[in-house]
């Protein structure tokens, strides 16, 4: 038989200065982060947006920006009177110059919100309550976040629970787009619309290209936005509908 090495007890103080230096090491590597972190902070949200996102949470840059974007709306909503059209949504509808609608507009949409954080924003704005015409336009970002055509349009729903049922209200339906579920939430948005009265759902089919994309002339580089082109189509679209709400807004 092969014999066995002789085995010699650890040295008791060898051991505790392996444990000591490793112990050292691993300060010394997390002290160089945190002040690498500290020194770019940028790089933190990038790190802490990336294991979010792994965790199906929002990118903390987006709800830093969201919460900031809507105290400074609400700083100067004030300014807003009863004949104004009142935009809430996302980049769809933020990119849009309130002068394209020819009325009185205050845009209160903010780029990558999703429907689920709207109904939670819309409650802080006062001037929902006095408004007589509201324009939404909103649901993409839930569905690029995972969530099904069903929880997306309850969300809306929520939101039009929050404008008083004497507003008219035009709901727009979500630009074409290779989003699988798209088709099903416009479906469901225009049910909720019909059981909503002074509810007019306004259909943005027309900005496709008959596959399921919008049309490449009315498309930005991404082909996800509206160009120039593209965002005066959506002007038109909105201005068909505010004739039969909002006489107000094109009064004299």
């Amino acid at each position: 038989m092969r014999p066995e090495p002789n085995l010699r007890p650890a040295d008791p103080a060898q051991a505790k200065r392996q444990r000591w230096l490793v112990l050292t090491a691993f300060a010394l590597g997390a002290l160089t982060l945190l002040f690498l972190l500290l020194a770019q902070p940028a790089l933190y949200l990038r790190m802490a947006d990336g294991l979010r996102w792994r965790l199906g949470l929002p990118a903390l840059a987006q709800i830093d920006y969201e919460q900031r974007l809507a105290l400074a709306q609400q700083r100067g909503e004030s300014q807003a009177g009863p004949c104004a059209v009142l935009l809430f949504g996302d980049s769809h509808l933020q990119g849009l110059p309130g002068s394209a609608l020819g009325a009185e507009v205050s845009n209160f949409a903010i780029a990558g919100e999703p429907a689920e954080r709207l109904a939670q924003r819309i409650v802080a704005y006062s001037s929902v309550k006095q408004s007589r015409h509201i324009v939404l336009l909103s649901g993409a970002n839930d569905l690029v976040t995972g969530r099904s055509a069903a929880q997306t349009a309850a969300s809306l729903s929520a939101v039009l629970a929050q404008i008083p049922a004497t507003t008219t209200v035009s709901l727009l339906g979500l630009p074409p787009s290779t989003q699988p579920a798209r088709p099903a939430l416009n479906a469901a948005l225009q049910a909720l619309c019909t059981a909503r009265p002074g509810c007019s759902f306004v259909s943005l089919e027309a900005l496709g290209d008959g596959l399921g994309a919008l049309s490449p002339e009315l498309a930005a580089t991404d082909g996800i936005h509206l160009s120039a082109a593209g965002y005066g189509r959506l002007a038109v679209a909105i201005q068909a509908d505010l004739p039969k709400h909002a006489q107000c807004a094109h009064s004299t």
